[in-house]
């Protein structure tokens, strides 16, 4: 299970001033935090970059959190150890959480064009959240969904361009938002439906792809059909792994 967190930088802080403390500050307390590895298994921060091609890019958002946990760990809620509460007290210093956006998810790969390739290799990415388009039944979703990332992938130009896809499935959560590092914190009724990521190994690649006549045009079906009108934004960003100990990047693995 992986936990994402959208967020936006606190009132009176810049995008530049947030994503400096997030690297330079807190990605070593969350690294250097004992209490909180025995259940955090990889953190990874998506921060946003500037990509005018890009369409419905959110401005609303600075930088999205990846984390893995190991269910079977189970901590005191809030966790008291010292080094945990200089993690929590420092999330308290730069991220806006009156509109933190937290989903509980599991991912679905659509493709990787080289499973074994490092994430390194590809760390920029396009992250598309979307509400389900009503007309399309709950349960019929997925299976939609599906088929339409298939349909999307096969245009040449997401192939050429991307190196990987994938899908992630909003799952119930367990209780309203409290932090990237705490505990179940994803809303119990997920706030959107699905959310894509795209890899790329540059910033040039990602922009040439959305900006391809063809595969705009695909693009556009794909949501059209898929989500909810109104309900769609865009993230892009590039890839800061501050650990992985689940071994999700396979550079890990070796």
């Amino acid at each position: 299970m992986k936990l994402m967190f959208a967020v936006r930088a606190k009132p009176g802080l810049t995008r530049e001033e947030a994503l400096e403390h997030l690297a330079q500050r807190h990605a070593p307390l969350v690294k250097g935090s004992v209490t909180l590895r025995k259940r955090l298994k990889t953190y990874i921060q998506n921060h946003a970059i500037s990509a005018p091609s890009v369409p419905k890019l959110t401005l609303a958002r600075d930088w999205i959190v990846e984390s893995w946990r190991d269910p079977s760990v189970v901590l005191p809620e809030p966790p008291e150890a010292p080094d945990a509460i200089e993690v929590r007290e420092d999330e308290g210093r730069f991220p806006d959480r009156a509109t933190l956006l937290a989903l509980n998810t599991e991912e679905a790969p659509v493709w990787h064009a080289d499973p074994n390739a490092p994430f390194a290799s590809a760390p920029y990415k396009i992250f598309t959240y979307f509400k389900r388009n009503p007309e399309i039944a709950p349960e019929a979703f997925d299976r939609a969904w599906s088929e339409a990332a298939d349909a999307l992938s096969a245009i040449s130009p997401f192939r050429e361009k991307a190196t990987s896809f994938i899908r992630n499935r909003p799952v119930p959560g367990e209780g309203g938002p409290k932090t990237a590092s705490g505990g179940p914190s994803a809303p119990v009724v997920p706030q959107y439906d699905a959310v894509d990521i795209w890899r790329f190994p540059t910033r040039e690649a990602l922009e040439a792809l959305v900006s391809e006549g063809g595969f705009r045009s695909a693009m556009d079906g794909y949501e059209k059909r898929l989500a909810e009108p109104g309900s769609l934004f865009r993230f892009a960003s590039v890839e800061s792994i501050v650990f992985d100990d689940a071994l999700i990047d396979p550079a890990s693995r070796t």
